[in-house]
């Protein structure tokens, strides 16, 4: 039962008070009262209290409960589709309360209030709560988040970014909740009250001190699910006390500066401060005394000691989500699965440790995320794949394998039924068999199916089953066929057959006994043998388009070789691909090892071991593979394999076949092994394009009309090879392969230059993918968009040319075009996915909007393969399958897994996630799991539904920053080349915005707004908007009121405008600092858009400067790096003097701007940094420290370099997936160790708060000597 899962680790025990023990007592019968019907509490998150701790209020199921601290029986408040998250409880002992929470309902994540009261006031909290009437209290588009009512219960203390700007950071601020409710006839959006900023400075988590001068809040980004992270990104605990009048400031003292994070602080009416920390390697609970700072003498107070036990192995990082009561007398938070409740008077005061108490709880068990759900996955299909006779397709949807018959209006079978994630559908070549991966048992195996009951085994005639006539049918003996048939009945549909017996099988007849004598005659006086009768032939096209029911069965390999990347939670194997003969099975194991399986002795040998897996095919010899690999350099080129051993049982050494430094992938290779098609990367911006070569070099000496032939013929060739093999019984006791290969050996001749003979076939139009050949390699398939089409559609069947720039009316679709690259056709318009050509050639099968369908070769109508498919889903079974397919997926994939024991965390974290019944909840315990690596650049997004959220109105932004005053809002900033900086439409600094369209913002001219302008402007983007103000100088309400038509930007909008707007700030200031002799510039990410942008603005910043500032300080990072190296980097070998020019002038870095690549910079550099540096803008940073190219100035960066990709699980959820290490050459790990500063200037919320910025003066001050001095050796340079 999930009461027993609520029990929580206890690492102390101390007595508890009598009533205390009484409020146990209750709470404990109360559960136990009701622990039959109802649901225990396990999971709950963000509890708050109220002021006098009596009252809590959680989330649960992605609503809100409320219960007695004690526990006991928890009451519903919310039963909202929209999750909702934290929350804050005020008022007087006994009620009524507010609450006040966060939640989506209306889009966006906003803040609301409701009362809350007592449903029996006379039996207090046990008595159960009610909520009222719920009003929404922010409007603004912009996410807030939520921490604390002021003492007064008139105010809620948020966290955002309402002014967002280059530091990623967010802001702390304030907003009332005791405004006027929304006038009869108002615009909804016109309630809340002003969103007030408490300061310029950034800061997390704000809560009250207890008399309400001041703010307890944290500094960078504290991420508690990593509390072994000791660098510059830790939180510490800071306290700003608030201005005690006009014309003062705030002030600012640090409380703690630890190396680990210390966050969350909650002020006690004494002035004492409990927090949480993870100094002792666990999140726990510190004190810090009046007064106190962590340096003071005895230090902080450790109140709990939480440590996971050998067995636990972890406790998901100790405390989280810790609340304490405004009068300081109870703590609560979250371990594990449970919620704990701490005496603060008796862990104060006690010498000894005082044990928490765990809070036992149930709740009604009727939740709007059912233990059960049915959904329909007929449009969820992801894979397909069509039998060799084309009367069947197999599909994947949602994980799990469906049958139908291609013929219309058929019905549908479901093949698997365990909850699990099917992959890699493969049928055999004698359509007997299908193929499939599945981790529904753990790690992925492979598995093959076969027809266990079709509809002529129910209820047809004999005849009917035979497809023969109503003759009596003479008695037949058992053949190996029949003992095949009998192999695929009798066993329950989905699951594992026993090996039948083998069948008796009569002796062949003599295969010379109807052999004509020599001359033609019969011969004399013998009498002519009768014929033995045959056994029937089993159609197993027909058998798998009238299955019912299925034999699944796992491919046991029990010689299977193991190796260092099989699979952190158990051997993998996937991606199953039957040979040509259906002998032999390619399959991939762990992260990239190549398989190659024997069915019938069920032997298998390691082609390659590899990190990564390799696209690979069969060619037609069912001997020779080629397949793609990549190298440690990242580059992947295209290998030939013969997979025949030697006489010592080697193989051959593979053939590399591109040998190129970019990327090659998707090989295709022709029936006869001739012809190799794939894709490169070769093009502009790693632009994917179709190449061909031939392997074959007597194709390349071909006329042109030769070539057709030769093409004409393959292709005819290949079609005679177009049905099902014999079948090949490989899984019958006592079968034998084959004696004869069915193709013989491909014959390859001289490759030496094969890399060299490569051409593209189709490029132009951006990158191609689906590539795929019909046998013959005749023609050519594959998504993308050519030269000349429209949108995808009818293609006119003039030649493509190689090489043509991008013309008009391009469009992305599945194309088909010969071996020239002409006579072109669109198979399907729009993009598509699991592009395949059946056997025979002559049709294709994609999937597009969850569905699988077909298409002649030549395009035209698309026949849709509908499946109907509603399932019942177990949320408990599927949460965990789900996490431990991401936990797999990390554990195999996570560059360094650190000596973790990855299995025993991945068991004990999947219970926790079979709690979960919410998206927010699932992501929650898998970021759990994340933080045991301590890595940077993890991260899981689970799909929302937003089922019941309202349609969130876009909110419009003047590009104005404002400050509340009498009768609206005064403006203190215009954005430049903003909405409201636009000509006739300019508003100015000191102008007071008094009402939009209308609607006024503050009652009269005395009173302050009532209204947030952003709720004002709420569904305004891009629409204009009548902006009435009193201009700068003249008084409210003076009648000098002025009216102006301007038109809000989008929020992404206004954020690139004061992103610009900053630059250009920090660029006048250096240039001020500097006298003109510095340029500055800011690297805003490390993506293409930013390295044009960078080119851009270098040359407008440096040409002409001595000096250059780059400031890479709140870069995210991204892939770079290198580029910019290349532009600052360039070796001074020469310079340059042009006739007529000065020689003695010219100064000795002049260079032609054409020689080279990207515009280059060679003058003294000085690189900016931060903590909130990250990823390849720490390479960056440590590049140029690493070569001595610059200084570094300002902070050390986050320590966060991983190269990362991302994973999909099965419902669509995505796990980043960090790969790749980077190391510097003495072999440190960039990751945990940002790149250290050369000048360590902090930056201290004091100087935000002032709109200095230190960092910025200590840069210009170091590089003016540097420039000084490279002036007096290069020369001056002038614009």
């Amino acid at each position: 039962m999930l009461l027993a899962a609520a029990s929580g680790p206890l690492t102390a025990c101390a007595a508890i008070s009598a009533d205390d023990r009484e409020a146990v007592s209750g709470a404990v019968a109360s559960v136990s009262a009701f622990q039959d019907v109802a649901r225990a509490v396990g999971l709950a998150q963000f509890p708050s209290l109220s002021p006098d701790g009596r009252v809590m209020v959680f989330t649960w199921l992605g609503d809100l409960w409320a219960a007695p601290v004690e526990g006991g029986i928890a009451s519903r408040l919310t039963a909202h589709a929209s999750p909702e998250r934290r929350s804050a409880v005020w008022g007087p002992a006994g009620g009524p309360y507010t609450v006040a929470f966060e939640s989506s309902r209306d889009g966006g994540r906003s803040i609301y209030t409701a009362p809350l009261a007592l449903r029996d006031p006379g039996a207090g909290p046990a008595g159960g709560f009610v909520l009222g009437e719920i009003r929404r209290v922010t409007f603004t588009g912009r996410a807030l988040s939520l921490y604390g009512f002021t003492p007064d219960g008139r105010e809620l203390l948020l966290n955002g970014q309402m002014e967002p700007e280059i530091f990623r950071g967010v802001r702390m601020y304030s907003v009332r909740i005791d405004g006027p409710r929304t006038a009869e006839g108002d615009r909804p959006e016109s309630a809340g009250a002003p969103i007030v900023p408490l300061s310029q400075a950034y800061g997390y988590n704000p809560r009250p001190t207890a008399d309400g001068k001041g703010v307890l809040f944290y500094r960078r980004r504290a991420d508690f699910n990593r509390p072994r992270y000791t660098g510059p990104g830790n939180a510490d605990l800071w306290r700003m006390d608030l201005p005690a009048g006009p014309g003062q400031e705030p002030a600012f003292t640090r409380l703690t500066s630890s190396a680990h994070n210390d966050g969350d602080g909650f002020g006690l009416p004494d002035g004492s401060v409990v927090y949480m920390s993870s100094r002792d390697g666990t999140n726990n609970l510190y004190l810090l005394g009046p007064g106190q700072d962590d340096g003071s003498s005895g230090g902080p107070k450790q109140l709990t000691f939480f440590k996971p036990s050998a067995a636990e192995v972890t406790l998901g990082h100790g405390v989280r989500d810790l609340a304490v009561s405004q009068d300081g007398s109870r703590a609560v938070f979250a371990v594990w699965d449970t919620l704990y409740s701490l005496d603060l008077g008796a862990a104060r005061s006690s010498l000894q440790p005082v044990a928490p108490r765990a809070v036992r709880m149930v709740g009604s068990a009727d939740a709007t995320e059912l233990d059960y759900v049915r959904q329909d996955l007929s449009r969820q299909v992801s894979e397909a794949a069509v039998s060799p006779d084309g009367q069947t397709v197999a599909v994947i949807a949602r994980g799990q394998v469906f049958i139908r018959p291609t013929a219309e209006g058929r019905p549908t079978r479901r093949l698997t039924s365990e909850i699990g994630r099917a992959s890699g559908l493969a049928w055999s070549p004698d359509g007997r068999t299908l193929f499939f991966a599945s981790d529904a048992g753990g790690p992925s195996q492979l598995y093959y199916a076969t027809v266990s009951l079709t509809r002529s085994d129910l209820g047809a005639s004999e005849s009917e089953a035979a497809g023969q006539d109503d003759q009596e049918k003479k008695p037949e003996p058992p053949t190996q066929a029949a003992a095949e048939a009998s192999n695929e009945e009798s066993s329950e549909a989905g699951q594992p057959a026993e090996p039948p017996a083998a069948a008796p099988t009569e002796p062949p007849a003599d295969p010379k006994a109807d052999e004509p004598k020599a001359d033609g005659a019969p011969a004399q006086g013998e009498a002519k043998p009768a014929a033995k009768p045959k056994a029937p032939k089993v159609d197993h096209g027909k058998r798998w388009a009238e299955s019912l029911e299925y034999t699944v069965t796992r491919l046991e390999l029990p010689g299977l070789p193991t190796g260092p990347n099989d699979g952190v939670l158990g051997v993998e194997l996937r991606d199953p691909q039957p040979s040509p003969d259906g002998t032999k099975l390619l399959a991939i194991k762990g992260l990239g090892d190549l398989v190659l399986i024997d069915l019938f002795t069920k032997q298998s040998r390691v082609i390659f071991a590899g990190w990564d897996a390799p696209q690979v095919r069969w060619a037609a010899d069912s001997r020779h593979v080629v397949y793609e690999r990549q190298d440690l350099d990242f580059n992947s080129d295209l290998w030939l394999q013969d997979t025949a051993p030697d006489a010592a049982g080697a193989l051959p050494a593979a053939t590399n076949l591109t040998r190129h430094p970019d990327l090659d992938s998707s090989p295709r290779l022709s029936a006869d092994g001739k012809v190799l098609y794939f894709l490169a990367g070769r093009g502009d911006d790693g632009q994917f394009d179709v190449y061909a070569v031939n392997l074959d070099r007597t194709l390349d000496g071909m006329a042109g009309y030769e070539r057709d032939e030769y093409f004409k013929k393959a292709a005819e060739a290949a079609k005679k090879r177009a049905k099902p093999i014999e079948p090949v019984l490989w899984d019958t006791p006592g079968a034998t392969p084959p004696a004869k290969p069915l193709v013989e050996p491909l014959v390859f001749g001289d490759l030496s230059d094969v890399h060299l003979r490569a051409r593209v076939l189709v490029g132009t139009l951006g990158s191609k993918n689906g590539l795929e050949i019909t046998p013959g390699g005749d023609r050519v398939i594959f998504s993308g968009a050519v030269e000349g089409a429209a949108g995808g559609g009818a293609a006119p069947g003039a030649p493509g040319v190689p090489g043509a720039g991008d013309g008009p009316g391009a469009g992305r679709a599945v194309y088909n075009v010969s071996f020239k690259n002409d006579d072109r056709k669109t198979i399907t318009t729009g993009g598509a996915g699991g592009v395949a050509v059946t056997r025979s050639g002559d049709k294709v099968s994609f999937v597009r909007g969850g569905q699988a369908l077909t298409s002649g070769i030549n395009g035209g109508r698309a026949d849709t393969l509908g499946i109907d498919a509603p399932v019942t889903v177990d949320i408990a079974r599927l949460q965990r399958q789900k996490f431990l397919e991401g936990a797999r997926a990390i554990g195999n994939g996570f560059y360094s897994l650190k000596g973790l024991d990855w299995r025993a965390l991945s068991e004990r974290y999947a219970g926790l996630a079979q709690l979960t019944r919410t998206p927010d909840e699932f992501d929650r315990v898998f970021s759990l799991l994340l933080g045991e690596l301590d890595g940077s650049h993890t991260g899981i997004t689970s799909p929302r539904t937003n089922l019941g959220a309202g349609e969130a109105p876009e909110t419009g932004f003047l590009g104005v920053d404002t400050d509340p005053a009498p009768g609206g809002y005064r403006v203190r900033r215009v954005i430049p080349r903003g909405p409201a900086d636009v000509q006739g439409a300019k508003l100015k600094v000191g102008d007071l915005i008094t009402s939009i369209d209308g609607v006024r913002l503050s009652a009269d001219a005395q009173s302050p707004p009532r209204t947030d302008l952003h709720a004002a402007l709420s569904g305004a983007a891009g629409r204009e908007v009548i902006v009435s103000y009193v201009p700068a100088g003249v008084p409210a309400g003076g009648g000098a009121e002025k009216r102006s038509l301007i038109t809000p930007i989008s929020d992404g909008a206004e954020t690139n405008l004061r992103y610009a707007a900053e630059t250009e700030r920090r660029r006048a200031e250096v240039d001020r600092l500097s006298g003109g002799r510095l340029g500055y510039l800011h690297i805003r990410g490390m993506d293409a858009a930013s390295v044009r942008a960078f080119e851009r603005d270098l040359y407008a910043a440096a040409h002409g400067k001595e000096g250059l500032i780059i400031d890479v300080r709140d870069n995210g990072g991204g892939s770079t790096a290198d580029i910019l190296l290349s532009s600052l980097t360039a070796p001074r070998h020469t310079y340059t003097v042009p006739r007529g020019a000065d020689a003695a002038g010219v100064p000795k870095d002049s260079y032609p701007r054409d020689r080279r690549l990207i515009y280059g910079y060679n003058r003294p550099i000085t690189v900016m940094i931060n903590e909130n540096s990250f990823s390849n803008a720490e390479i960056f940073a440590h590049a140029v420290k690493t070569i001595g190219r610059g200084k570094l100035v300002g902070t050390q960066t986050f320590g966060g370099v991983i190269s990362t990709g991302a994973a999909t699980l099965i419902d669509g959820t995505t796990v980043r997936m960090p790969f790749r290490g980077w190391y510097l050459p003495d072999g440190r790990d960039l990751e945990s160790n940002g790149a250290a500063p050369d000048i360590d200037v902090p930056q201290l919320p004091q100087d935000e708060h002032a709109g200095r910025d230190a960092q910025l003066s200590a840069a210009v001050a170091e590089l003016m000597t540097r420039a000084t001095e490279a002036t007096r050796q290069l020369g001056p340079r002038t614009p």
